[in-house]
């Protein structure tokens, strides 16, 4: 099979035509291609290991041994950082709730308020951090559930309004 997606400049909506044993078919319906991609401006180490957030229209990235957390702005298409309340450690883990960014490390748990780029400490995870490879954090709402996959399985419900922890 051969599919040949129009390059369009700018973006815009076209047909897919697709090339199947000789025979030539156009789509009906059209698909919208945004091209071309832009390459932003990179200002940051990049690791696998990295961990980020979004807050509005910045994101937050923060790579393992680091002193920086690095903010892209959306808005101007450029690079400032922030010093990080400790060194992010081996297994770094970040997550946003409503308005504000959180940053989870082996040593501590801290909650950046982005309005003035403080950290501030709350209640560790009582697990111990564990490879960041082999954890997971989402957030539903006004909660954050971190687990592990590996070794005790715990999950694990944070609740930034009585800076709790619960298991679940």
């Amino acid at each position: 099979i051969y599919a040949k997606v129009p390059q369009k400049l700018p973006a815009g909506i076209v047909p897919i035509i697709v090339e199947v044993a000789g025979v030539t078919v156009i789509s009906a319906d059209k698909f919208e291609v945004i091209y071309p991609w832009s390459k932003l401006k990179e200002n940051h180490d990049r690791s696998p290991r990295s961990t980020s957030f979004t807050l509005g229209d910045k994101a937050y990235i923060i790579s393992p041994f680091e002193t920086k957390c690095h903010i892209f702005n959306t808005s101007t298409n450029s690079w400032s950082s922030i010093d990080l309340p400790e060194i992010s450690g081996r297994f770094p883990i970040a997550f946003s709730i409503q308005d504000q960014g959180y940053l989870l490390t082996e040593e501590g748990f801290y909650a950046l308020n982005p309005a003035t780029n403080i950290w501030t400490r709350k209640r560790p995870l009582p697990d111990p951090l564990q490879d960041s490879r082999r954890m997971f954090t989402f957030s539903i709402g006004d909660r954050d559930l971190d687990g592990f996959s590996y070794k005790n399985r715990n999950l694990w419900a944070y609740n930034p309004e009585t800076n709790r922890w619960s298991q679940k």
